[in-house]
This record gives structure tokens, sequence and C-alpha cells, in this order.
């Protein structure tokens, strides 16, 4: 690794510039008896790879470990395959994953600088959107003491209309007594007053004769036995 490349602290955590990120890879400590289509596999996962080379003049590079740059085609697959594949173990060495951004042309250079501008418009339109569309939804409820005054609640229903009354069928049979008790006491009474019409009516038609007035019995004779 270039000496301007190398950090004044080791730290597990690094930040990259634009500068200093790449669509190019440097792969070092790769087992020279494993095949090189196995680790392009391991690349390939994460993006398409544009060109790789073996780099046998790097200083890195000896009789048991060879050096390798892989050339993505955009610089997120690149950016991916770096997290994801260094410090990977390949046949039982620890692969070690920079970027190179040294074999970058110019026009690679003018590329990355456009994709990134693009980059950063595009998420400033979706911060600028998700903002105003977050005002707008604020602004859409009024807050708590600007809110009117709630609707005077309805008129209540009117009153249902009264039910019908209710009779009894114990009324009807206690009415229905009542008038057979006074048709009958009724005809009772008209009868009664027929029956003493008629001893008063019989009364007066009769004539009683008293035993003084009655002619004695007449005697009868009597034959005398000779």
């Amino acid at each position: 690794r270039p000496k301007y490349r190398e950090g004044k602290k080791e730290t597990a955590v690094k930040v990259y510039t634009l500068n200093q990120e790449s669509k190019f890879l440097l792969v070092r400590n790769i087992p020279s008896f494993g095949d090189v289509q196995d680790v392009l596999q391991m690349f390939a996962l994460h993006g398409a790879i544009e060109e790789y080379r073996l780099l046998d003049e790097h200083p890195d590079a000896d009789q048991y470990t060879d050096v390798m740059w892989v050339k993505f085609v955009d610089l997120a697959s690149a950016r991916i395959a770096k997290h994801q594949v260094d410090d990977a173990v390949y046949v039982g060495q620890i692969l070690r994953v920079s970027y190179a951004p040294e074999y970058e042309t110019v026009a690679d250079t003018r590329e990355k600088m456009q994709e990134r501008m693009e980059t950063v418009a595009r998420r400033l339109e979706m911060a600028a959107a998700s903002t105003s569309s977050g005002i707008s939804h604020a602004l859409s409820y009024p807050t708590r003491s600007r809110r009117p005054p709630p609707p005077p609640p309805p008129p209540p229903p009117p009153p249902p209309p009264p039910p019908p009354p209710f009779v009894c069928a114990d009324h009807h049979h206690q009415q229905h007594q009542q008038q057979s008790s006074h048709l009958v006491t009724s005809s009772m009474q008209e009868t009664m007053k027929r029956i003493r019409g008629t001893m008063q009516d019989l009364t007066q038609t009769s004539t009683v004769t008293p035993s003084s007035v009655l002619p004695p019995p007449a005697k009868k004779e009597r034959r005398r036995i000779q």
C-alpha cells in the first residue's frame, strides 16, 4: 500500500473521500496455488466485473502470494464488494482488499465525479420533497390553540309516541261479569214486579166469605132402626 494511503493510526474504521474511492480494487495476499477464478467469483457476487489483472511486479507479490486488481462497472458495486470480501478467508489466508485510485484514467475520474454529483442532487431532491411534504402535512392540521370549537351537538330526537293503552284480559272478564250480573239483576227485578202485580190483581178480584156468613151445613136425616 502506498505511503500516502497509510493512516496515522491503525483503526478498523476508516473514512474515505471521493478521491480515495474507486472502481478499482487491489486484492493482496492471494495464495499462488489457488485458483484466481474462485477469487473473482467472490467479487462477482456483489456486482459486474469489467476487467481484472494479476500484478506480478507488485512489491507484495512473491512466489507464494499473488496480487490482483479488479475493475467494477460502477462505484457502488466496488464499494459493496470491498466491504464484504475484505478480511475474508481463502485457502487458509486472509484476503486484503483496498481501493486503487492510482489505476484510474482521466475518463474514469471524470465519470466518478459526475456520478457523485448526480447522486448528491438526487438525495437533496428527495430530502426537500420529504421536508415539504412533512411541513404541508403539519400545516394541514391546526394547532391546539387555533383549533376551531367543536360543532354544537345535534338536537335530541323527538320523543316516541305513547304506546296504546294496555287492556288486560281480566279487565274484559270483570266487565263481562258486571254486565251479566246487571242483566240478571234487572231481569229478576222485572220478574218480581210481574209476580207482585199478579198477586195484587188476584187479591183485588177474589172475595173472602167469613165463616159466619156461610149457611150452616145441612143435617142428614138419620133412619131409625125399628
